[in-house]
């Protein structure tokens, strides 16, 4: 019975000695001047043009009596649209001053690396900045090339060139123009193509043949067939805007 109420003399010294240095300690930082933190999550992102991110904003307190911060973002260009969800706050201890930086990417806006300088401003005048560092890529990319068919007594000739989006299963048609006409006399085998694809996907493309013919043929007679022509990656990054690639059956 002894040893159990020494245990809890004892344990309560212990808790008044925590609790006094814990007093002391709150009062001795409250007396301090007032300092805080500025932290930006994520530092730096990639994004399409037309595209709206986020990143997050924590000021978080160290010492002193909590004052209010004012945040600003600001940059040298317009290539977007940047707001504060809340751009004043006050950081406490255990509970710090959060608010979201929401940039709207203009569609216009020139594929490029941009940065953003967000600061933070108190009342007796303590000042932090960080920056924040966006890619911007273009959301269209322009493939173009060449879609041939071998030469052979078949007469066949590219009639048309499709690239599936894996991720989104929408088909884009290619223009296909010729240098000239496919005619018995000037039969062409290979096309010019031009599609705009949307960037950072990834699409089946599939070509497709028709048989030539003419006054000794009917149209029954001119039988379509597709062949294969892979995969392509649409993958451009900062300042990259056209794709050359040559398919051939």
């Amino acid at each position: 019975m002894k040893k159990v109420l020494a245990f809890i003399l004892g344990l309560a010294v212990v808790l008044s000695v925590l609790a006094v240095s814990y007093y002391f300690s709150i009062n001795n930082s409250a007396n301090m001047p007032f300092e805080y933190r500025l932290y930006v999550f994520p530092i730096n992102s990639t994004a399409l043009q037309g595209q709206i991110i986020k990143t997050n904003i924590t000021v978080t307190y160290l010492q002193g009596q909590p004052q209010p911060i004012t945040l600003a973002a600001t940059n040298n260009s317009t290539f977007a649209q940047i707001n504060l969800s809340n751009a004043t706050g006050i950081p406490r201890p255990n509970e710090p001053y959060i608010t979201n930086l929401t940039i709207h990417i203009l569609d216009s806006a020139q594929s490029a690396i941009y940065s953003i300088n967000i600061t933070a401003n108190s009342s007796n005048k303590n000042t932090y900045s960080s920056t924040y560092s966006l890619e911007i890529l273009d959301s269209q990319i322009q493939v173009s090339g060449t879609v041939s068919t071998p030469s052979s007594t078949d007469s066949i000739f590219p009639t048309k060139l499709q690239f599936v989006n894996l991720q989104t299963n929408i088909t884009y048609n290619a223009t296909l123009q010729y240098p000239n006409l496919p005619k018995a006399s000037t039969l062409q085998q290979q096309a010019i193509y031009n599609v705009s694809l949307p960037n950072q996907q990834s699409y089946k493309v599939i070509g497709t043949w028709g048989r030539l013919y003419g006054p000794w043929s009917s149209s029954s007679d001119l039988p379509e067939g597709t062949f294969d022509c892979g995969i392509l990656q649409v993958d451009c990054k900062v300042g990259e805007t056209i794709i050359n690639k040559d398919y051939y059956k």
